[in-house]
């Protein structure tokens, strides 16, 4: 599969061959964080690269957040509701409030993985038609479900990027 940046897929494709290709990368971050996990003693998930980095563990604990609390809501407002107002999340709070570095990786990563297989499967079955439907988002403003579908990609991108460096 070729590799484009989120920015050029609406250059490269058709909206539709852009969805199936950010959902191929939304499907494949369970894998992706499975492998780390894999990979990583306990000690090093809880490891903060820096003080104001995540460790591993608060990363996991993060993206299911952002999932369930985010994504997942993000989706189905703008799908089942007229321009819906989507609130911005305080991801750095709730890793403070949720004490995400006590929590235990094993349910934060399963709960992560049934939220991203919903998801992924309602994203599965959308039509081309509700890629055009709107919301607004805090901090970004009117926006469309194609749009959304991508933030929630180059969110995960970013992650990922987070999660290789070259110390880990």
């Amino acid at each position: 599969m070729a590799v484009y940046t989120l920015d050029t897929l609406e250059l490269c494709h058709s909206p539709v061959e852009a969805l199936r290709a950010r959902i191929e990368a939304l499907a494949a971050m369970p894998a992706f964080l499975s492998a780390l996990l894999g990979r990583c003693a306990e000690v090093e998930l809880r490891r903060k690269p820096s003080v104001e980095s995540f460790s591993v563990l608060e990363q996991i604990c993060h993206l299911r957040d952002i999932e369930i609390e985010g994504y997942s809501e993000r989706l189905q407002r703008t799908l089942t509701e007229k321009r819906p107002f989507l609130p911005a999340i305080d991801g750095s709070r709730l890793a403070v409030d949720r004490a995400y570095n006590e929590q235990d990786v094993g349910p934060a990563f399963m709960a992560f993985r049934e939220a991203r297989e919903k998801n992924l499967a309602r994203l599965r079955q959308l039509a081309e038609t509700e890629l055009q439907r709107t919301a607004v988002m805090d901090e970004a403003g009117e926006i469309t479900l194609a749009q959304l579908i991508a933030m929630w990609a180059s969110h995960d991108a970013s992650h990922r990027q987070e999660l290789t460096p070259a110390d880990r």
